[in-house]
């Protein structure tokens, strides 16, 4: 295992950071997509338990 700053970001911030510096509405759109995937995944449970 590398040993890594505190303050240096993983692997996957660094591969999103690109898209982060040139679209500042990635990050919104990335929590709306989260958002809807957990609302779905929540829905589906509820369903199966009622």
């Amino acid at each position: 295992m590398e040993d890594r700053d505190p303050g240096s970001p993983s692997g996957w911030e660094r591969l999103l950071a690109p898209l982060r510096s040139e679209d500042a509405a990635f990050r919104s759109v990335l929590w709306v997509l989260v958002a809807c995937v957990v609302i779905a995944v929540i829905a589906v449970i509820l369903r199966a338990i009622l």
